[in-house]
């Protein structure tokens, strides 16, 4: 399988906002912008970390909880390879390297939302589609959780 040229953004990686520190990060446009994910968000003050819900993500269990995350295009300055280290080394991701606080997953975006025409839904013209996501891997106790689930709104 090719790799995505797409993510799932729901903080600093969104496309029009700023990075938290000086960095030449790939160029990105939404393709669809307001998607909720099954998981929950963390105020870390500067970024944000999300934790992935995967049971219900795999529909082994209801959805109790989301946030949100746009849907962004990469690889338009640079090839996607280039980019998802540029990523990587933005987020302080390191396969040789142990313990990383974020993993970077690529999951179906036919869990996210429904599928349905509404805001919320990813759209039959994406269902097919995966993305790449940075889930944070690090300790949540004692983290507070973003209530709308929108690092923007927040």
């Amino acid at each position: 399988m090719d790799p995505s040229d797409l993510m799932l953004a729901y903080g600093t990686l969104r496309a029009g906002v700023p990075p938290y520190e000086e960095f030449d990060l790939p160029a990105r446009e939404t393709v669809r912008a307001g998607v909720r994910v099954p998981g929950w968000l963390f105020d870390l003050g500067a970024y944000p970390a999300a934790r992935l819900d995967l049971a219900a993500l795999r529909g082994e269990r209801p959805v109790t909880a989301t946030f949100v995350a746009d849907v962004v295009r990469f690889g338009l300055d640079r090839p996607v390879d280039e980019a998802l280290a540029t990523f990587d080394e933005y987020e302080e991701v390191d396969p040789d390297s142990s313990p990383n606080i974020y993993r970077r997953l690529l999951i179906p975006l036919a869990g996210l939302g429904g599928l349905t025409d509404d805001s919320v839904g990813v759209g039959a013209d994406l269902a097919g589609r995966w993305a790449w996501i940075y889930e944070w891997v690090g300790s949540i106790e004692d983290l507070p959780e973003v209530p709308s689930g929108d690092w923007l709104a927040r």
